[in-house]
């Protein structure tokens, strides 16, 4: 994403703390990480009327395979910093247009259960 907005000059890219609208920190009290993922809360056709970076987000959330995306793949896809991603998720959680789930916690990171799980997972999609 190049975060140009419409009229914007070609090549010019709005910068993170407008994204953000200046805020460094997201008014939600859920804290996202970039391990974090997050899925569309709302329908493709609800999107209309959202700013150019909210819609991108819902996008690309919508055309994943499993309809959810950790938010490292979003800020590369977006071509963002992870940090300005973070709070403008939060922005889009309190609006409940994305709904959020953290990343593993210590104990589930160390299950091999789970691990085995995540590994035979991969290995049927590749």
């Amino acid at each position: 994403m190049t975060g140009r907005h419409r009229g914007d000059l070609p090549g010019r890219r709005t910068r993170p703390f407008a994204l953000t609208g200046g805020h460094v920190q997201s008014s939600s009290s859920t804290r996202i990480t970039m391990n974090s993922l997050v899925a569309a809360a709302v329908p493709e056709d609800a999107v209309g009327a959202l700013p150019d970076e909210w819609r991108a987000v819902l996008a690309i959330c919508h055309g994943a395979p499993a309809r959810t995306v950790i938010v490292t793949e979003l800020a590369a896809r977006l071509h963002m910093f992870v940090t300005p991603l973070t709070v403008m998720l939060g922005e889009l959680l309190g609006q409940g247009l994305i709904t959020h789930q953290p990343a593993v916690s210590g104990a589930d990171a160390t299950n091999i259960r789970l691990l085995y799980r995540v590994r035979d997972g991969l290995a049927r999609k590749l």
